[in-house]
Parts: C-alpha cells; sequence; structure tokens
C-alpha cells in the first residue's frame, strides 16, 4: 500500500500468475462486473483485469483485459492454462493515446454462457471522458463455467497503483 492505493510491482515481463492479486478462487461467479481505477507508476507496462477465472495446474485460466501505458490499444484476451490466446475482434483502437498523467477506470463484465458476452470499457478519471468501449463474444468450452476475478500489471521493473476495486455478481455460488 502507498498513498492508500495497493502498488502493483511487477517482477516478469509477461506474468499474467506472478503480477496479479485476485479474490480467492473460491469466490467464484458466472455472471460479473469488476472494475479498478489505474495511475501510471514507473516505467511502461500493461495494466488490467482478469476475471471469470481459475487456476489449471498452477496456471491461469480465464479471461484478461488490458491497455498500454505507452499505447492506444484496448483489449480482451483468453487465458488457456496460462497462455494468452486471442479472441477474435477482441481489440480496438482507441481515438487517444494513454496519458500516463491521468487516472482511468477499466470495467469488465461477463455474462451468459454459450456464448459469453464480454464488455469492457475504458474511463479516463481526470478528464472524466470515455476512452474506449468494447464488446465480443466467446464461447471457449473452459470458461463457459464460473471463475473469479482479479487485477494485474506486467512490465519488468514496472508499477502501477490500483485504487477502488469494485466487484459484482448475479449469481453468488461460492464453491466450498
Amino acid at each position: 500500500i502507498s498513498s492508500n492505493k495497493l502498488l502493483i510491482a511487477s517482477t516478469v515481463s509477461a506474468g499474467y500468475n506472478q503480477n496479479r492479486t485476485s479474490r480467492p478462487l473460491t469466490e467464484r461467479f458466472q455472471n460479473q462486473t469488476v472494475s479498478a481505477e489505474f495511475s501510471y507508476g514507473t516505467s511502461s507496462g500493461t495494466t488490467g483485469l482478469v476475471f471469470r477465472t481459475k487456476a489449471v495446474s498452477g496456471n491461469l485460466t480465464g479471461y484478461a483485459t488490458s491497455f498500454s501505458w505507452s499505447g492506444t490499444t484496448l483489449g480482451v484476451s483468453r487465458l488457456n492454462n496460462g497462455t494468452n490466446n486471442a479472441i477474435t475482434g477482441g481489440s480496438m483502437t482507441l481515438a487517444q493515446s494513454i496519458n500516463t498523467r491521468h487516472t482511468y477506470r477499466l470495467t469488465a463484465s461477463a455474462t451468459g454462457i454459450n456464448p459469453t458476452t464480454i464488455t469492457i470499457t475504458l474511463h479516463d478519471v481526470t478528464t472524466d471522458t470515455q476512452a474506449g468501449t468494447l464488446t465480443v463474444t466467446d464461447s471457449f468450452a473452459g470458461l463457459q463455467t464460473t471463475g473469479t476475478v482479479g487485477i494485474y500489471h506486467n512490465g519488468i521493473g514496472a508499477t502501477v497503483y490500483a485504487d477502488n476495486f469494485t466487484y459484482s455478481a448475479s449469481d453468488y455460488n461460492p464453491v466450498t
């Protein structure tokens, strides 16, 4: 915790398994919305949310949203046993580059099964403007189930601050 915010410091360049903070894996839901505010720390990197996640053989399976502090892309991808896989239509180019002096709220929701509808939004909190919204569907069999949520940041030596984490689910059914 630094300045009342969670400081995420990356130790590996692409570690969804290593560079994340998540709700307990026993808190799994199907229809869920997760959101957090992110502000730039040091260096660049990729920041995002993970949702409908579960551990498979020690690796993460689920969905991951992302935006880069040095770019103009907002995206969502599928993690399958730790491997990042593209989803058709799962990325968009933002109208403006990410401003490292601004705070951004990233929100992701997953609803339904076969297909799952995924909606992600990026909101510039500093200017109170919508930076981008992306909606896709996915029917990957391994993710048509429940999972938990979390936040992550990738980039060796990079840091990001996270604040105001929120999470809701319409089908509370914890796994015991």
